[in-house]
């Protein structure tokens, strides 16, 4: 059942890649599987990275020969242990299929913020709704909890991001990173939303550091903390809510 769930989420994955390449891109979602570098229309297996990159030429289109994106094969691959992991937690159960969407979530968020340094509000804003709907319906937090969370997400990220406008005179994050900060309050609630943002930040200044360390981004260089934020939050799914409670 576990690889059953985990082949389940390739292909979910095959799907966040449409998501990911065309919600930046004002694009529309129901349009063929084109190259994106010639535009020809390319097969229906095409739509999966990972399997167009395991049969015929390795994923390359037949009229341009442009690469499979490795980004999307990555994506797909990540989705699919993403589902695994949260089945050998929750098993058969409504968390499962719960935290599984807000897996879906989460991936999109982080590769369309890794790449593009956008947060989209056509992500958020569904993903807020849906989540005060959702966590209090299939799981052990509660609606106050769960309200609780989205408003403490918002707080502490507005703070941050006015207190970085006064300091710096600049945007050291952006309106996104404040919305997204609501959003993953709403998924997991309080307090473990603290314990979420807590632990974004600490892989966000990790991953800063090793940046600058390496020379390939300097101290005045935006860092999508969305990324990081959506990697801690992930974590506290596998945390029991009522340890904090």
């Amino acid at each position: 059942m576990a690889v059953l769930w985990a082949v389940a989420g390739l292909i979910v994955g095959s799907f966040l890649n449409l998501l990911i390449y065309r919600l930046p891109r004002l694009e529309k979602l129901a349009a063929p599987v084109r190259c994106p570098y010639c535009r020809v229309q390319r097969p229906f297996y095409s739509q999966s990275a990972l399997l167009s990159s395991l049969l015929g030429t390795k994923g390359k289109c037949a009229v341009c020969g442009a690469p499979a994106d490795k980004r999307a094969v990555t994506v797909e691959i990540a989705t699919g242990m993403a589902f695994w992991l949260l089945f050998l937690r929750f098993g058969v159960s409504p968390r499962l299929l719960m935290y599984s969407l807000y897996t879906c979530f989460l991936v999109v968020v982080f590769t369309i913020d890794w790449q593009h340094r956008l947060i989209l509000n056509r992500v958020t804003y569904p993903g807020i709704l849906l989540s005060i709907l959702l966590t209090p319906l299939l799981s052990e937090i509660d609606p106050p909890r769960v309200l609780l969370g989205l408003a403490v997400g918002g707080v502490i990220f507005g703070l941050l991001y006015g207190g970085g406008y006064l300091l710096y005179r600049q945007e050291v994050l952006g309106l996104g990173d404040v919305k997204l900060a609501m959003l993953l309050g709403a998924m997991v609630g309080f307090p473990t939303i603290v314990m979420a943002l807590l632990m974004g930040s600490l892989f966000g200044a990790v991953a800063a550091v090793a940046m600058l360390i390496s020379r390939r981004r300097s101290s005045h260089d935006f860092m999508p903390y969305g990324t990081a934020m959506c990697l801690g939050a992930f974590l506290t799914f596998f945390i029991d809510a009522s340890y904090f409670s």
